[in-house]
Order: structure tokens, then C-alpha cells, then sequence
């Protein structure tokens, strides 16, 4: 799945660990520094004569404390995706992984912690 392959890419990179610091579907209200990958939907898949490919999108969001030490983080993460073109990840194989704009400030939650967003566009092999 998607979200699973893209959280050993941010893992590789030292970014988040799984269950602790990031998660998949959903912005846990604790810890205050946080990463969830959401899917979002994405425009149809192409057919080849070859193959066909995936075109899901997902948004990254990155909450912190406080917002120099979010954006910092929420810069890395968008840095690493991008490192994500011709390879293979649990044998599926991406064409590329593209933000679609830099690192934004979506809001501040309940308690004042500033979310940060970027949305990922993919382009991936049927599994």
C-alpha cells in the first residue's frame, strides 16, 4: 500500500518512525511533533501498451510545537520524497513522487501547534 511504502521512504531517511511519530490515515492529537500521510484521491491511471501505472495523490502533513521547528521538518520531508523516481519500494515500482508546491501552514490546531501541508503527486505501478 501506498502510505506503508512512503513511511520506509521517511524512515529511511531518519524523519519518523512508524507508530511513534508518523501515521497513516490520521493526526493523532499527541505526540506535539507529528507526520500523517493522507491519501487524496488522483487523476485516472494511464494504460500502455506494457503496462499501466497509478496516479494517487496524498497530502503530508507535518505538526511541531512550534512553527520554525515544523517548517524545518516539514522541508526535510518534502526533500526526501522527492528522492523517490525510478525505484522500486516492496517491489512496486515508482516512476516518481512530485510535490505539487512547497510546504505550506494549513492551520494552528486546538491547543495553538502550527500543521503544516504538502500534497504529493505519485505516479506508480499497479501492485
Amino acid at each position: 500500500m501506498i502510505l506503508d511504502e512512503l513511511a520506509q521512504v521517511i524512515a529511511a531517511h531518519g524523519l519518523g518512525t512508524l507508530g511513534t511519530s508518523l501515521f497513516l490515515g490520521r493526526l493523532p492529537p499527541t505526540p506535539d511533533s507529528v507526520i500523517a500521510l493522507r491519501e487524496s484521491g488522483g487523476p485516472p491511471p494511464i494504460n500502455t501498451f506494457d503496462a499501466s501505472y497509478e496516479r494517487p495523490t496524498l497530502q503530508v502533513l507535518v505538526r511541531g510545537s512550534v512553527y520554525p521547528t515544523a517548517r524545518l521538518h516539514a522541508e526535510r520531508l518534502y526533500q526526501a520524497l522527492m528522492t523517490v523516481a525510478n525505484t522500486s519500494i516492496n517491489g512496486v515500482w515508482y516512476i516518481h513522487a512530485t510535490p505539487d508546491g512547497p510546504p505550506t501552514l494549513l492551520e494552528h490546531d486546538e491547543t495553538g501547534r502550527p500543521i503544516l501541508v504538502f500534497n504529493l503527486e505519485v505516479e506508480k505501478e499497479f501492485e
